[in-house]
């Protein structure tokens, strides 16, 4: 069968490339997808233009806030605390146990990257993603202990108090990794002067980088 997005861009003349770059950004429901392919020029869509979709993405996601409040409240959580950043894959399976058995003896401030799972003890989870927003909202809705922290792109749905953080001051100027949570994050950490932050990583010698 057809899928969906692809669609959508049939039906409005777009060339596919258009969908194909929106799905591989992996941030957009469709609705959002729908929504940037309308918001493509009608003398632009049947040829890809790859610089014009980028700009067309990037206005659609910016969303400019003054986050200076929630940025004092953050560096007030993490203050003198190693800050210990889990991604989702399938190592937070099989190194469940040393994980936790790092958080035991460290005592890290944990912060999920774009998922909920009350099993790691997370202080906090930090979501960059609409779509994934969506998908964890009723997750998150049941870890009220955990702190959420949203870039303004993202439509809270949680319906929990979140700490709001502006969009564009977390990405970069690379666009193929611009709004890559992990990279996100750590501009985040670097505006709230954290100096001690570890990745997760099995194929890490050491573990923990």
């Amino acid at each position: 069968g057809y899928t969906l997005p692809y669609q959508i861009a049939a039906e409005n003349l777009c060339h596919p490339n258009y969908a194909a770059f929106l799905i591989n950004k992996q941030t957009l429901t469709m609705k959002d997808i729908q929504n940037v392919l309308l918001s493509i020029p009608a003398e632009s869509r049947i040829l890809y233009d790859a610089k014009l979709i980028e700009q067309i993405y990037t206005v659609f996601q910016s969303r400019k806030i003054d986050d200076s409040a929630a940025l004092h409240r953050l560096r007030g959580e993490i203050a003198g605390r190693k800050i210990l950043l889990l991604a989702p894959g399938d190592s937070l399976t099989t190194e469940y146990t040393r994980i936790h058995a790092f958080i035991e003896q460290e005592k890290p401030y944990v912060i999920t990257l774009n998922f909920a799972d009350g099993g790691f003890c997370a202080d906090a989870c930090f979501v960059c993603s609409h779509r994934r927003m969506e998908a964890i909202a009723r997750d998150i809705r049941q870890l009220p202990q955990v702190q959420l922290i949203l870039t303004s792109n993202v439509e809270n749905t949680s319906g929990r108090d979140a700490l709001l953080i502006d969009y564009d001051s977390c990405t970069n100027h690379d666009h193929m990794v611009s709004d890559n949570v992990a990279l996100m994050m750590l501009s985040l950490l670097h505006r709230c002067q954290a100096n001690d932050c570890l990745l997760y990583t099995s194929d890490a010698a050491d573990d923990l980088i």
